[in-house]
């Protein structure tokens, strides 16, 4: 945010922002006016695109279609915005983000962290996050004896997985790891024992594991 001490009124602000993305897995959505009591001259996005790459995007409150341009080699996508007048900030109205125009953009195919993947289906998706898990649930062999040693003798499934659901209460504690794919793929099990710590996916995780050890599921507790 800049403050601009300036004496004589109307005048204009242009931004040029140019940004360089490792990867293409979350891509920046375009909200030309960014809050009420805000006027816009002109704002325009434009998306340059391989010619056989498929761009998904999703217009909110936008007036009229997107523009195309096909190259040689590339593909054009543009969305402009002119001469909108400045809302007033008004009491009781629905969020700004529900009362603007916005174009949300994604991609198809992307590379995130080192891990490829495809987002044009949910079932494509979920392999993508399954492709983050695998490996991470191996348990450490001092935490599979521990594991037999707490619910070998007990009888029921529940006081089995209740047993466990403690024993990770009070043997780790969370810390938020939110850090490029660490976002989104779990600490290691291994990890998280000796480190005794992880976020909500990293713990989860372990205990999910520590269960299938004893060939027990989740079960939700009242």
């Amino acid at each position: 945010m800049h403050n601009f001490y300036h004496k004589s009124y109307p005048y204009t602000v242009e931004y040029e922002v140019e940004g360089e993305m490792k990867g293409i897995f979350n891509l920046p959505e375009w909200q030309p006016v960014p809050a009420p009591e805000i006027a816009v001259e002109q704002s325009s996005l434009t998306v340059i695109t391989p010619k056989d790459y498929t761009l998904r995007y999703k217009q909110l409150l936008y007036t009229g279609n997107v523009r195309t341009k096909d190259e040689k080699s590339s593909k054009i996508y543009q969305w402009q915005l002119s001469n909108e007048t400045a809302k007033p900030d008004e009491a009781y109205a629905p969020g700004w983000d529900n009362i603007s125009t916005r174009v949300m953009i994604a991609p198809s195919s992307f590379e995130f962290g080192g891990y490829k993947g495809e987002m044009s289906s949910w079932q494509n998706f979920g392999k993508f996050m399954l492709s983050l898990y695998n490996g991470r649930d191996i348990l450490p062999e001092d935490i599979k004896a521990k594991v037999h040693q707490l619910t070998d003798h007990l009888k029921t499934k529940r006081e089995k997985t209740e047993t466990l659901y403690r024993f990770m209460q009070d043997h780790t504690h969370y810390i938020s790891i939110q850090l490029g794919i660490g976002g989104w793929q779990p600490l290691d099990a291994t990890y998280v024992a000796s480190k005794k710590y992880g976020d909500c996916k990293a713990l989860s995780n372990i205990l999910l594991r520590c269960l299938k050890k004893q060939a027990l599921k989740p079960i939700m507790f009242s």
